[in-house]
């Protein structure tokens, strides 16, 4: 099986892992921890009340900490890999694809980004799932620190 055959079938098998549940709990109510708390508190005590207000909707919050976490973590997967193939390509003589290639998945990658702006949706669990993958998008733009970094301190320790 050739790298990108594996690849494309690795790809239709997470897209189907995501696909596939939603299928089955069409209708369902999406709702996290913090929506079940505050049902059971109110069921147990009427009566209570806060001790203070949030200056920002707990949606509005988890959001953006979604989307930080997912920009954050992408951004040191895609530098550690950048750093990876610009350390290599700079020991050997391959002025290979791989920068024309990640330059073309990184501009789709702002353009979804970019796009993903406009998609709203009243679930607020589907709306940080949005906002993870504007993080996601946008973190993939760390390769190019990382393969720059990689070429330098290769080509500066003289092994190029």
């Amino acid at each position: 099986m050739k790298l990108w055959q594996r690849n494309l079938l690795l790809a239709v098998l997470a897209v189907g892992l995501v696909v596939v549940p939603l299928a089955f709990v069409q209708g369902a109510e999406w709702g996290g921890a913090d929506t079940q708390t505050v049902d059971m508190i109110k069921e147990m005590r009427g009566d209570y009340e806060p001790w203070f207000q949030s200056l920002l909707a707990p949606e509005e919050l988890e959001r953006y900490f979604f989307g930080l976490q997912a920009l954050l973590g992408t951004a040191v997967l895609a530098a550690a890999m950048g750093w990876m193939i610009g350390r290599q390509q700079s020991r050997g003589a391959s002025q290979g694809r791989e920068l024309r290639i990640a330059g073309v998945v990184v501009a789709v990658a702002i353009a979804a980004a970019g796009a993903l702006f406009f998609v709203q949706t009243e679930f607020g669990e589907i709306q940080a799932l949005i906002s993870a993958l504007q993080g996601v998008c946008l973190g993939l733009v760390g390769f190019f620190a990382g393969y720059a970094l990689g070429r330098r301190r290769t080509v500066a320790a003289g092994t190029a």
